[in-house]
């Protein structure tokens, strides 16, 4: 060898003084992040939505929908079902007329996915519930529902009571041919609502609906109309929609053609007020009139099920209102006498209570 000093690795030595650099770099270069292109914001919308703004926004949701972050993601999906409800409504106060079906149901289905989603926020979902709220309430007025006359022009409408969304999908829908009404109890307490503001009374409604939608498995609340103590009437079911209320039997879905006026009390052990009965009264005369509906065919539910409901006192109203008697003030002084014209015992023979509406004793199964 020369006199030059070399260098030389053994051959069986590994490079060990390299290895804590190299991982060390490895290590680095796996933590860094990945390169993300930042996604612009999405579009805002008006007060006043215009065509353009919302196919900004369906663009963008298009564009970079899957890799935006959820929450902005859901974000812009819950501007633009905003969007096209506020458009469809300012389109309906400039023309009552205006075709706007399809741009509701695209606002629902919108309104929908925010709530289902797991990724939005509560004050998101909340949003979407105030959405479906409105929404229902343009629907009702461009349906223009046939409850409308001039002695009915108080009913509180859905939105009023804070109503959750039907699910439609799960409903028929009628034919608007009603040939019978049912009356029905809520076997609870309403003596306690009597004098209370509306909002006091929306709760027990809610509860109602939430009872028969999660409760039952059905898909709305199942009467048409329910009438508190103090004789206000709130929509229930919308009418264009067969109820669930009066039960299955012998092959037979009565619920068909029927329509259901639910009174809130126990009528079992208290008596309706002189208010209610007003308001059953009136209801009760303006459907028949509109729909061309017998006398004889008002019923209770004890009428199509082994039930107690409607309650022993209205069980005795019915029997007045089918023997002919003209005036609610009649058949009110006939309730707090203790009187009952008919003798079908089928109405006024005593049952047990389920205490909860739409079920008979023994347990019914359920109905849409």
């Amino acid at each position: 060898m020369s006199g030059t000093a070399s260098f030389q690795l053994h051959p069986r030595r590994p490079l060990l003084w390299g290895a804590p650099f190299l991982a060390l770099a490895l290590a680095l270069g796996c933590a860094s992040p990945r390169f993300q292109p930042e996604v612009a914001p999405a579009p805002l919308v008006s007060a006043n939505p215009t065509w353009s703004e919302l196919e900004a926004l369906e663009r963008w949701i298009d564009q970079h929908g899957a890799t935006a972050d959820p929450i902005d993601r859901l974000e812009a999906e819950l501007r633009l079902a905003d969007g096209r409800l506020r458009l469809a409504e300012s389109d309906l106060a400039q023309k009552p007329d205006a075709p706007v079906v399809a741009r509701l149901a695209a606002a629902r289905s919108g309104y929908r996915s925010i709530l289902e989603a797991p990724d939005s926020s509560p004050e998101q979902r909340e949003r979407a519930r105030q959405g479906l709220l409105r929404l229902e309430a343009l629907e009702r007025v461009e349906a223009k529902p046939p409850v409308a006359s001039s002695s009915l022009d108080g009913i509180i409408p859905r939105s009023r009571w804070g109503a959750a969304a039907p699910n439609t999908a799960d409903m028929d829908r009628s034919r608007q041919d009603w040939s019978r009404i049912t009356v029905h109890h809520t076997a609870m307490p309403g003596r306690r609502l009597q004098g209370r503001p509306i909002e006091s009374v929306a709760g027990t409604l809610r509860q109602i609906q939430k009872n028969h939608m999660q409760g039952e498995g059905w898909a709305d609340i199942g009467y048409h109309f329910l009438i508190d103590p103090d004789g206000r009437i709130y929509e229930g079911r919308r009418i264009e929609w067969v109820g669930a209320h009066a039960g299955r039997s012998g092959g037979k879905n009565h619920n068909e053609r029927n329509l259901g006026i639910c009174l809130l009390g126990n009528f079992d052990e208290e008596q309706p007020s002189a208010q209610a009965l007003a308001a059953l009264d009136s209801l009760v005369a303006h459907l028949r009139q509109r729909y061309q509906i017998a006398q004889s065919s008002v019923f209770g539910h004890c009428d199509f099920k082994d039930t107690a409901c409607p309650g022993q006192a209205l069980r005795t109203w019915l029997a007045a209102y089918k023997s002919g008697a003209a005036r609610s003030s009649n058949r009110l002084s006939m309730l707090k006498a203790g009187e009952n014209p008919s003798a079908d015992k089928r109405l006024t023979s005593p049952k047990t209570s389920s205490g909860s509406p739409g079920r008979t004793k023994k347990g019914s199964a359920k109905v849409r």
